[in-house]
């Protein structure tokens, strides 16, 4: 083993390093700077100040990077998130490539580096500029190359804004654009809290008990979880857009008030439905996106901290809605447990080229009238609609609208399920139908 990938094991195991007049430094939780540790550094150490040069300060990634961060996913189209706005005018161009600088340095995911020591480390760089390209094609961010955002201004004044996905999850958009807005007008904010508490907080959880009584709860709910009918070979994906009026809106909102659930409740219980009906699967696995946030500071801090909760929906009886909805608050009081631990205890069968735990994918983004900064009369020409997933069946992601509706995308491998215009027909119906 390298002397550096050895000093990689001090780093997944919480060490923090930086360089200071020369020397190296560390920050390390107690029980990992050892006399075998002391070692390793010795031996690394002209390897580590090399690589810490220019102010760069080595750190542990939260376990859901490490599992996201991968050689293919750093040039993978999943692997942006990008809005553009039509703006009523030219900008200040100093004024906004400075508040977009500003982003970057006051949100140190922004300006990390991904590195492989022993799986992955965040190498994150000192504050670094932010230049507005012309035209409509910001560069594309990489990984590997702070800064993790980027821009683009065409001539009839359309802003595009590209993010990593590592970097972001739907909260961190809307507080980025937030700011955007605030700090192009002249505003002095305060800063965020470190993203390196949250790396902190999600170790001290995993070697707690909680995190034990999650490892049951997941491998007793999904052990024998069952996967949709599928062709062995994956098809190709394809997509349609989706649009829930307000009027329709307000009818789904009516029937979670009624139900004493929420909107997400409803229009994820629609989506089994229609997924029961054209696959014959009355019991499969959904995977929701979910912010992995679980202390007040981490509101404030752009993060790509998003992890997955899985739900596990047995249609074949009761009333979809009342299903749906003890299936979350059951899956919300373990969903702290990160998808990485939960992928290596739970490992159902599946088909060849498919996921290994499930097969669909739900997201209700309740940021989408946050997205739009305060700049020039912004309107949001594109949302940063996901693509779906390597070896998912199919999946529908939502946003809200400033209008009360929600718009998005239905995308499905044609391998498994066809005629998307049929299922979202049948969807915008049973929603209609208050099912």
């Amino acid at each position: 083993m390298s002397d550096l990938r050895a000093a990689g094991e001090l780093v997944d195991r919480g060490m923090e390093l930086w360089a200071e007049d020369g020397e190296l430094s560390f920050l390390a939780p107690p029980g990992v700077f050892t006399d075998s540790a002391r070692t390793v550094l010795r031996a690394a150490r002209a390897e580590l100040l090399s690589l810490l040069e220019g102010g760069k300060r080595l750190a542990p990634a939260l376990l859901i990077e490490r599992g996201r961060v991968d050689d293919s996913s750093a040039e993978a189209p999943a692997g942006v998130r990008t809005m553009s706005f039509a703006l009523s005018g030219p900008p200040d161009r100093v004024a906004l490539e400075a508040a977009l600088t500003e982003l970057v340095a006051r949100h140190e995911v922004l300006r990390t580096a991904y590195v492989r020591l022993r799986g992955f480390a965040r190498l994150v760089h000192p504050p670094c500029p932010v230049t507005i390209v012309p035209g409509s094609q910001p560069p594309r961010p990489h990984a590997s190359r702070p800064p993790l955002l980027t821009a683009a201004l065409s001539d009839d004044h359309v802003l595009t804004l590209t993010v990593h996905a590592v970097a972001v999850d739907g909260m961190s958009l809307a507080l980025l654009m937030e700011e955007l807005g605030q700090l192009y007008a002249g505003a002095q904010l305060p800063q965020p809290p470190s993203a390196q508490l949250q790396v902190r907080r999600e170790r001290a959880y995993l070697s707690s008990p909680e995190a034990q009584a999650a490892q049951r709860y997941w491998r007793q709910r999904l052990g024998d979880a069952p996967g949709l009918p599928l062709l062995a070979v994956p098809g190709s994906p394809e997509s349609v857009p989706v649009e829930v009026p307000p009027s329709l809106a307000r009818t789904v909102r009516a029937r979670a008030a009624a139900a004493g659930t929420t909107p997400f409740t409803v229009l994820l219980a629609a989506f089994g439905r229609v997924l029961a009906k054209v696959t014959g699967a009355s019991d499969m696995t959904v995977a929701v996106p979910i912010a992995h946030r679980w202390h007040a500071d981490d509101e404030r801090t752009v993060s790509g901290a998003r992890d997955l909760l899985l739900l596990r929906l047995e249609l074949d009886s009761g009333d979809p809605v009342a299903l749906v909805h003890r299936e979350r608050i059951n899956a919300m009081e373990h969903g702290r447990l990160p998808f990485e631990v939960l992928l290596s205890d739970v490992n159902p069968p599946r088909a060849p080229g498919r996921h290994p735990v499930f097969g669909i994918q739900f997201a209700l983004q309740g940021f989408g009238a946050r997205l739009v900064p305060d700049l020039l009369d912004a309107q949001l020409a594109e949302l940063p609609i996901a693509p779906l997933g390597e070896g998912m069946d199919c999946g529908l992601m939502l946003w809200d609208t400033p209008g009360g509706g929600y718009v998005g995308e239905l995308a499905c491998d044609g391998a498994a399920i066809s005629g998307l215009e049929g299922v979202r027909r049948r969807y915008l119906e049973l929603l209609a139908d208050v099912f």
